[in-house]
C-alpha cells in the first residue's frame, strides 16, 4: 500500500504536475523550433534551387533559339548528374514530357493527380507555389522546383504569340541531406528538451522539497501527533514566508488547544466537585437566568436540572429577588432562609450568595450556595431528645429514691398533724398553724406521688386509635373550665388521617396536660387552637396545641422539658417531663416553638406519633 500512499502524496502530485507542465510547454517550444528550422531548411533549398533552375532555363532558351537539340539534351543530362540533383525535364502545356535525360520518359503525359500538376490545377492562382515535396515510389523524398517557361518575343517566331506559357522546367532535388540534417537537429532538440525537463524537474523538485514539501511533512507529523492527543509538538518557523506564518499560526493554535484542554480539565474537575458536594450550588447570569444546577441542588429542591436550566430563578420559588438585588448592589450575603422544594416541602436552609465580576467590576454571574439544615436540625433535636431521655432517666431514679425516703416521714407528719388538729377547738389560735402543717404535708404527698408517677414506667397498652377522636375528647374534658374563663377553643381536625398505634389513656393524658398549660398561659377571653395534620413523611400524625398567650422566652424554651423546672408559682415542674416520657415510649417526638415573649403570638406544642 506504500505506492498508493506515494501516488496520493503531495510530493508526487506536485512533481507530476511540474513534469506535465514542463512537458507541454517544452513540447510546444520544441515543435515551434523544429517547424521553424524545417521551414528554413526547405526555404534555403528552394532559394538555392530557383537560381539553378533559372540558369538552366536560360541555357535551354538559347539552345532552343538556335534549334540545337543536342545542346539541349546535353545541358539536361549534365545538370541531372550534379550532386543533389535527381533529374531535370521539360513538360509542354499538354503535360507531355518533351525533354528528359531518360529517353523512356519522353512523350509520357503527366496526369492531374501528380504532385507537379496539383501545383497549378488545385490551388488558387494567388496560393500557387513553384515547389513541391513528395515521396517517390522507392520512399525517397524529392524536392521539385517548377519553373514556367514564358512565351517571350524571341520564342513567338516558332510558337506564336497566342500562349503566354509554353511549358515548365521541372527540377527534382534529393531531400536526403536535408532529412539527415533535420533528423540530427530533431535528436539534438529532443536531447536538449529531455535534459532541460530533467534539470528543471530536479531543480524544482529539490526546491519544492526543501521549501515546501519537507516543511509541510513536518506539519503532517505534528498534526498526527496532535490527533493522538500530543500537544507538545510545535513546528519551528523557518523563514517569513507563508509556510513560516502557517507555522506561527499552528503553534498559536497548539497554545490555544493547551489552554482549552486546561480549561476543560478545570471545568471537569469543577463539575466533579459540584457533583460530589452535597450543598446546592446554583449559578445565575446577570438577568437571573439559571446557568448551572448541581446535583446537590437537584436533591435539595427535588427537581431535575433539565427542567430549570435556561429559566428564570422564579421557577425555584419566591424570596430570592431581594437577596439577588442586595448582592448586586453590595456584594456577598449569608443568612438563614425558609425555602420550598418542588414537592411542596418547606425546609430551613443556610443560603450564601456572592457575585462574580471581571477585572472591570462588571457583573458576570451570581453563585448561590444553599445547605439544607433539616438534617442538622433533626440531628440536634435527636441529640437533645437523647440528652433529655438520659436526664429524665437519671432524674427518675433519683425521684423514686427520694419519694420512697420522704413518703413515710410525710405520712407520720400528716397523721400527727391531723391528731393534734382534732384535739384543738376551732377557736384555738394554734388550730390555724396545724391546718397549714396538714395542707403543706398533703401538698408534699402530692409531689411525692408525682415523683413516683414520673419515675414509674407504666405499662403501655398499644391499640389502633383515631387521634382526631382523642383530640375531641380531650377538648371536651376541659370544656367547662374554658367556658368559665370565656376561652375559645378552635378544633381543626385533618380528615382521613391514618390511625395511630398508641395507649389511648396516656396520649389523652399528654393532650389534657398541654391544653391545661395553654389555658393557664392565656388570659380570659383568649383563643386556643388544637389541630391535627399529617406528618412530614405522610405516615405519621401530628397534634398541635397553640395559644395566643405571652409565649416562651428563648432562655426558658430549651429547659421546659427538664424535670422540676417550672415558671408557675405552684407548679411541680413534672407535667411536661411526664408528657415527654410518654411520647418517647410511643417512639414519637414532642417539641415546642415560640416567638419572642411578649409579641402576642403565643407558643405551639406539637406531638408527632408514627402511624400504625
Amino acid at each position: 500500500m506504500a505506492w498508493k500512499r506515494y501516488y496520493s502524496s503531495l510530493r508526487f502530485k506536485m512533481t507530476f504536475g511540474v513534469i506535465l507542465i514542463l512537458l507541454v510547454v517544452m513540447s510546444v517550444v520544441f515543435f515551434v523550433q523544429y517547424t521553424w528550422f524545417r521551414r528554413e531548411m526547405i526555404e534555403r533549398l528552394g532559394l538555392s534551387a530557383t537560381p539553378l533552375s533559372d540558369v538552366i532555363k536560360g541555357s535551354l532558351k538559347h539552345a532552343m533559339a538556335t534549334r540545337n537539340l543536342d545542346e539541349i539534351n546535353h545541358i539536361v543530362a549534365n545538370v541531372s548528374r550534379q550532386k543533389g540533383v535527381i533529374k531535370v525535364f521539360v513538360v509542354d502545356k499538354q503535360g507531355i514530357i518533351r525533354i528528359s535525360p531518360s529517353a523512356e520518359e519522353i512523350g509520357r503525359r503527366l496526369t492531374l493527380q501528380e504532385a507537379t500538376c496539383q501545383i497549378c490545377h488545385r490551388a488558387q492562382a494567388e496560393n500557387r507555389n513553384k515547389m513541391v515535396i513528395f515521396e517517390a515510389e522507392g520512399g525517397q523524398r524529392i524536392f521539385r522546383n517548377v519553373n514556367p517557361i514564358a512565351n517571350e518575343p524571341e520564342c513567338s517566331r516558332c510558337h506564336g504569340s497566342r500562349d503566354k506559357i509554353l511549358g515548365v522546367l521541372i527540377s527534382d532535388f534529393s531531400m536526403t541531406e536535408v532529412d539527415q540534417r533535420l533528423a540530427s537537429k530533431f535528436r539534438e532538440m529532443l536531447l536538449a528538451l529531455a535534459t532541460t525537463i530533467l534539470v528543471t524537474v530536479a531543480t524544482i523538485s529539490f526546491t519544492m522539497n526543501r521549501l515546501v514539501i519537507g516543511r509541510l511533512e513536518r506539519f503532517v507529523r505534528a498534526t498526527k501527533l496532535l490527533g493522538s492527543g500530543r500537544l507538545d509538538q510545535e513546528v519551528k518557523p523557518e523563514g517569513a514566508d507563508e509556510i513560516g506564518e502557517l507555522a506561527v499560526s499552528f503553534n498559536e493554535m497548539l497554545e490555544n488547544l493547551r489552554r482549552a484542554k486546561e480549561i476543560r480539565q478545570r471545568k471537569e474537575l469543577l463539575e466533579n466537585v459540584l457533583e460530589t458536594v452535597k450543598e446546592s450550588i446554583i449559578v445565575y447570569d446577570p438577568d437571573c437566568t439559571i446557568l448551572s444546577f448541581s446535583r446537590g441542588a437537584e436533591e435539595t429542591f427535588r427537581v431535575p436540572a433539565a427542567e430549570v436550566l435556561g429559566k428564570s430563578y422564579t421557577i425555584l420559588g419566591d424570596g430570592r429577588s431581594e437577596v439577588l438585588e442586595r448582592v448586586r448592589a453590595g456584594g456577598f450575603t449569608t443568612g438563614e432562609v425558609r425555602l420550598r422544594s418542588r414537592d411542596g416541602r418547606y425546609f430551613p436552609a443556610l443560603m450564601s450568595v456572592l457575585p462574580l465580576r471581571n477585572d472591570d467590576h462588571q457583573l458576570l454571574a451570581f453563585v448561590e450556595i444553599t445547605r439544607d439544615l433539616t438534617e442538622e436540625r433533626l440531628k440536634g433535636r435527636l441529640q437533645q431528645q437523647l440528652m433529655q431521655s438520659e436526664k429524665l432517666a437519671a432524674t427518675g431514679q433519683l425521684a423514686a429514691g427520694v419519694a420512697h425516703e420522704l413518703n413515710n416521714p410525710l405520712g407520720n407528719i400528716l397523721l400527727y398533724g391531723k391528731l393534734l388538729l382534732e384535739d384543738l377547738s376551732p377557736a384555738d389560735p394554734r388550730a390555724a398553724n396545724f391546718r397549714h402543717i396538714v395542707e403543706n404535708t398533703l401538698r408534699c404527698k402530692r409531689i411525692v406521688k408525682s415523683l413516683l408517677d414520673y419515675a414509674k414506667e407504666s405499662e403501655v397498652h398499644m391499640t389502633l386509635q383515631d387521634l382526631n377522636e382523642i383530640a375531641s375528647t380531650s377538648v371536651q374534658m376541659l370544656g367547662n373550665e374554658m367556658r368559665l374563663r370565656d376561652i375559645a377553643c378552635h378544633l381543626r381536625l385533618a380528615p382521613e388521617l391514618p390511625r395511630v398505634s398508641c395507649d389511648r389513656n396516656q396520649v389523652q393524658q399528654v393532650l389534657v396536660n398541654l391544653i391545661q398549660n395553654a389555658i393557664q398561659a392565656v388570659e380570659d377571653r383568649s383563643v386556643i387552637q388544637v389541630a391535627t395534620t399529617p406528618g412530614a413523611d405522610g405516615r405519621a400524625v401530628r397534634i398541635s396545641v397553640m395559644d395566643n398567650g405571652p409565649g416562651i422566652s428563648p432562655e426558658v424554651l430549651p429547659r421546659i422539658f427538664d424535670p422540676f423546672f417550672t415558671t408557675k408559682p405552684s407548679g411541680t415542674g413534672l407535667g411536661l417531663s411526664i408528657c415527654y416520657g410518654i411520647v418517647e415510649r410511643h417512639h414519637g417526638r414532642i417539641w415546642a416553638e415560640s416567638a419572642p415573649a411578649g409579641n402576642g403570638t403565643g407558643a405551639v406544642f406539637t406531638v408527632e406519633l408514627p402511624g400504625g
